[in-house]
């Protein structure tokens, strides 16, 4: 969160933003705007929350595309994404992202930036 965002906001308020990826894929926080704290479940101070697996990653908008071609040889492989093709590549996808899909499964996912590339996580079936 960069000082130009936080505004009047202090440590420990509770707020509502929208997320975007910044150019290295690392997430940014915009357009803050405070929140009512009764609507969140907060987790235990100290410990962050748990996301169930399955569940969607809060904030991280969802794609879709093919995964076209993973070779487990080579622990890796990559998604086809029309939508993400304005950066010049496939998605990146890692054997510890691929779980039970395949080549030629319809997938929806989350991604960040690694050197400009754009890497798939958080794979759920499309």
């Amino acid at each position: 969160l960069s000082d130009v965002q936080i505004g009047n906001f202090d440590n420990g308020s509770v707020v509502a933003f929208q997320m975007t990826l910044n150019q290295q894929g690392f997430p940014q926080a915009q357009d803050l705007q405070e929140a009512d704290a009764s609507a969140f479940d907060a987790p235990p101070a100290g410990r962050p929350a748990k996301r169930q697996r399955g569940s969607p990653m809060p904030g991280v908008t969802r794609h879709v595309g093919v995964i076209k071609k993973f070779q487990a040889d080579k622990h890796h492989g990559f998604i086809e994404c029309e939508e993400l093709q304005h950066y010049g590549f496939d998605v990146f996808l890692s054997d510890k992202q691929i779980g039970e899909f395949q080549n030629g499964s319809h997938v929806s996912f989350g991604f960040q930036l690694k050197n400009g590339r754009p890497q798939a996580l958080d794979l759920e079936p499309a």
